[in-house]
């Protein structure tokens, strides 16, 4: 896995580094946690962007977790307000993410 940095747009205040690694994010509903495996696709230092085979849906909070190359732990964050962008069969979810 190789980290590059994109240059961050005018409306971005960091600048992103697309990254490729599994992630996990899990979402209380209904009391009971629910897992979506999903895949990392850049990170910065106001967020990840992760696509998910599930949604996500306003004003759930959600827990992300995954394990960086050669890091000796996981990385594991909590969104309270996630930015949801969707495709026709996954979520993207690109801010609020932050560890």
């Amino acid at each position: 896995m190789a980290a590059t940095s994109r240059p961050a747009p005018l409306r971005r205040k960091h600048s992103r580094y697309e990254l490729t690694a599994p992630v996990e994010v899990t979402v209380l509903r209904s009391g009971i946690p629910q897992s979506l495996p999903g895949r990392l696709v850049d990170a910065s230092l106001g967020g990840v962007s992760v696509v998910l085979p599930g949604e996500l849906f306003p004003g759930e909070s959600v827990g992300v977790e995954f394990r960086l190359a050669d890091a000796p732990a996981m990385v594991q964050a909590r969104a309270d307000k996630p930015l949801m962008r969707t495709g026709s069969d996954h979520g993207e979810m690109t801010r609020g993410a932050q560890p």
